[in-house]
């Protein structure tokens, strides 16, 4: 198992980003969901809700063969609304006019790890690590490189605010810090983690 620090995750982003056609969305979406590569490439608009803020996974195309409904983060709402919307039945994610294939997912995430050597050797698996309770380390957050702590057990929107902070740029985090917002704190595993309201 391969968890990336928060400077590897916002590498990753970036290099996504540049690879296009979407890749640096479905990749965003990945990370703050821990949707498998098979439900964001099979991912219709019909299975998209912005206004509620839902994604619902098909049982067709669950690898439990379950349906689920996902509740979107704010970055994810926003890479969502990034990309052109098609009809109901249209992919989400789009390589050019088709969807994303298993191939064309695999060069993309082949062409992100040549942009970003220190993760030469992450699995497109290892993303969902960051949306997962199951499998969170009950190490520190991010891997052994940093980052505030989180036991396994806590709860979704502190792991889903800790990740926003993650993928926000140093500048960002500055400008919408601590000041401009309403926030609580945190303890988890003895340390003291800012959570918006």
């Amino acid at each position: 198992e391969r968890y990336l620090s928060p400077k590897e995750i916002r590498a990753v982003v970036k290099a996504a980003n540049a690879v296009g056609d979407g890749f640096g969305e479905m990749v965003r979406v990945a990370i703050e969901t821990g949707m498998r590569a098979g439900e964001l490439r099979e991912l219709t608009w019909g299975d998209v809700d912005l206004r509620k803020g839902t994604i619902t996974v098909r049982a067709a195309s669950a690898k439990t063969k379950k349906g689920r409904v996902i509740h979107m983060t704010p970055g994810v709402k926003t890479a969502l609304k990034g990309l052109r919307k098609g009809v109901k039945a249209a992919p989400v994610f789009l390589r050019g006019d088709a969807a994303w294939t298993k191939d064309g997912l695999r060069w993309g995430w082949d062409k992100v790890r040549e942009m970003v050597p220190d993760v030469a050797d992450a699995r497109w698996h290892d993303l969902r690590h960051y949306a997962d309770p199951r499998i969170m380390p009950t190490r520190t957050f991010g891997g052994p490189q940093g980052g505030p702590s989180l036991a396994a057990r806590a709860s979704l929107r502190t792991r889903q605010s800790a990740l926003s902070e993650a993928l926000q740029e140093p500048q960002q985090r500055v400008a919408g810090g601590v000041a401009a917002r309403l926030c609580v704190q945190h303890r988890s595993a003895g340390e003291r983690l800012l959570l918006p309201l």
